[in-house]
């Protein structure tokens, strides 16, 4: 599989790399300011084609990311918008200082944060107030008054390179529409509390050398998910065989959906299991799977692969004893998911000879490891403390190994969120493993397909889960 990744560094990495362009390569601070500047402008005019006939107001801090901004609200007023800026304040950097002398000689209308503010409501802002260097502090947001806010309300908010509102309570920051990264996707977009400010991410490359900007978690842009071809002449098991344990009275369409991504995928025998009690009416979800009780769950041990918890509800002692039996003694694929968090604890995960794939969403995540954050840096703990990779679904995904790397899968759409998704997500990566010599390129082939299909229903904010099936089970090529 072809990917498509884009390095994701931490602020203090891509300073380093800021530092070693200038002094290193010889590329002067201002021109690398200016091009950074030049392709924030362009990618924002491409976005936004109406842009310079609205108006545009712009914070900018008194640092370089200031001076950035005060750069691009010089092309934007040189190309006929109707541009305002608020400032800090008067001091600042040496290029903050000498960016905006010139919005001044230009006459563009230039007032600072304790001013009152304009006597007009904007369309767009420009939040240019913090840049890599800021040391940002969720209990101490930036201060900003209402009556600025006010001017900004129905606005739409373009961040240059760091969303000021970072960390901070929603009811206290500026949230972003789009941020524009320059350089590198950063770390600190990448947690949970954090994500939800920044918007939609678009990365602005600048002239860094990318032999000096390597890293152990990268951000998956696009990929060739085309299904290799396989040979017709072969026995069903030869194409792979998945046990699904889970279903219980009124979550039985879990197993029915994980089941039919795995045969979509290419698997070639599936088998649910479930409680005794759930047994008659488990066995008319999916007529093309073999059916069975957990208690029977050594007979399968010969699955390639086996997943645990698709709306597996309450377990018996009994059932419990046979499936932690069976986890001691498998040697296959395992796969963890939705109930299996809640009716084990991580200790379980001890007994598993080949490092699990766990499939967590954030909420489940905390509980089984009782942590109280999502992040790229907690999850890579994780992934290697227990030995296990960790696939973390929230409004982005990680997807984290014992070695350390991680990929961050940022396709956040609101259908993601509809009842069955997971289900439909776990089947279909326990299908791609079992057709794939890697494991690690199924799990982000089946991640970026499964985004690239679902987001053929943004239109109508929900989606038929077999419909979506049926277009899983295509092997053409998706970039």
């Amino acid at each position: 599989m072809l990917m498509n990744n884009l390095p994701i560094l931490s602020c203090e990495i891509l300073q380093e790399l800021d530092s070693y362009t200038i002094k290193n390569i010889g590329i002067p601070q201002a021109a690398l300011m200016e091009e950074a500047a030049e392709r924030v402008f362009n990618a924002v005019i491409s976005d936004f084609p109406d842009i310079l006939t609205r108006k545009i107001l712009i914070f900018a801090g008194c640092g370089n990311n200031g001076a950035d901004s005060l750069c691009i609200a010089r092309k934007l007023f040189l190309a006929g918008a109707n541009v305002a800026i608020c400032i800090l304040n008067d001091n600042g950097s040496e290029l903050f200082i000498q960016h905006l002398k010139v919005c001044k000689n230009l006459g563009i209308t230039i007032k600072t944060i304790n001013d009152n503010p304009y006597d007009t409501v904007f369309d767009f802002v420009i939040d240019g107030i913090f840049g890599v260097g800021y040391k940002y502090n969720p209990q101490r947001p930036f201060p900003m008054s209402q009556r600025w806010r006010d001017v900004m309300k129905n606005a739409i908010v373009l961040a240059v390179d760091i969303p000021s509102g970072l960390g901070a309570d929603s009811e206290t920051v500026i949230r972003a529409d789009v941020t524009y990264s320059i350089g590198y996707p950063k770390t600190i977009f990448y947690n949970a509390k954090n994500r939800p400010f920044c918007g939609k991410i678009r990365n602005i490359e600048i002239s860094f050398d990318k032999t000096k900007s390597d890293s152990l978690s990268k951000l998956a842009v696009s990929a060739d998910c085309s299904t290799v071809k396989q040979n017709d002449f072969v026995h069903k098991y030869k194409r792979g065989s998945c046990l699904v344990v889970g279903g219980s009275p009124g979550k039985n369409g879990a197993v029915s959906y994980c089941s039919s991504t795995a045969f979509a995928a290419g698997c070639g025998i599936v088998a649910i299991l479930t409680g005794k009690s759930n047994f008659p009416d488990v066995a008319n979800v999916k007529k093309e799977a073999v059916y069975d009780v957990i208690e029977n769950i050594l007979k399968y041990n010969n699955y390639s692969c086996v997943v645990i918890g698709p709306g597996l509800g309450t377990l018996s002692e009994d059932e419990k004893l046979s499936i932690t039996n069976f986890i001691k003694n498998y040697t296959g694929q395992l796969i963890f998911d939705a109930s299996f968090f809640t009716e084990f604890s991580k200790d379980i995960l001890k007994n598993c000879t080949n490092p699990p794939l766990l499939t967590p969403h954030s909420g489940e995540f905390k509980k089984f490891f009782g942590e109280d954050e999502i992040s790229i840096e907690q999850a890579c703990r994780i992934a290697k403390e227990y030995n296990c990779n960790l696939l973390l679904k929230d409004s982005f995904m990680i997807l984290a190994t014992p070695n350390g790397t991680s990929t961050i899968f940022d396709f956040p759409m609101r259908i993601a969120a509809q009842a069955g998704s997971g289900d439909l997500l776990v089947g279909y990566i326990a299908g791609n493993i079992l057709q794939n010599e890697s494991f690690y390129n199924a799990i982000c082939a089946s991640v970026m397909r499964f985004y690239y299909e679902l987001g053929k229903f943004t239109d109508k904010n929900f989606y038929s889960p077999e419909e979506l099936i049926s277009n899983l089970s295509y092997s053409t090529p998706q970039n």
